[in-house]
């Protein structure tokens, strides 16, 4: 899958460069060049599906080719490891629960999947490549991330 700054004064990047970079050159940021369609009967089968089993179908639509399903799922897995539960209000209102994470705050679901997809694409692309070391605010959000998870590396 390909990439675009929302400014589109850049060039496409892959998923890699985008998630790496964080932000377009241009200062805007990257937005899939074709926004990918789910499947006609994904709202149907949705219902009998887990949160994490949604969240590797629909990523894999972003993804593309750049990360193997077997290696989303890992990413999943781990990044999703808490309950998220769907709390019905009413026959046709509800809301997902998005504080039931390590640090109890919505960001759990972004910052611990993205920390984690940025592992996969620099253990893919080699740990030696300039362009596939996080920049250093980047490095010091997945250090923060590591240390909660595993305080006995944190000293």
């Amino acid at each position: 899958m390909k990439f675009r700054s929302t400014l589109r004064r850049g060039s496409e990047v892959s998923l890699r460069d985008a998630v790496l970079h964080g932000s377009a050159p241009d200062g805007g940021l990257y937005m899939p060049v074709e926004m990918p369609r789910l499947p006609a009967d994904f709202p149907e089968r949705m219902r009998s599906l887990s949160f994490q089993e949604i969240a590797r179908e629909v990523g894999a639509l972003f993804i593309g080719d750049d990360v193997s399903p077997d290696a989303l799922a890992e990413v999943v897995n781990c990044a999703l490891d808490f309950p998220v539960p769907l709390i019905s209000l009413s026959e046709h209102l509800h809301i997902l629960e998005l504080f039931h994470g390590p640090t109890l705050a919505f960001k759990d679901f972004g910052a611990r999947f993205m920390a984690r997809l940025m592992d996969i694409l620099c253990v893919n692309r080699g740990s030696n490549s300039p362009s596939s070391q996080p920049r250093p605010a980047t490095r010091a959000a997945l250090w923060h991330m590591l240390s909660w998870e595993y305080p006995e590396y944190a000293s």
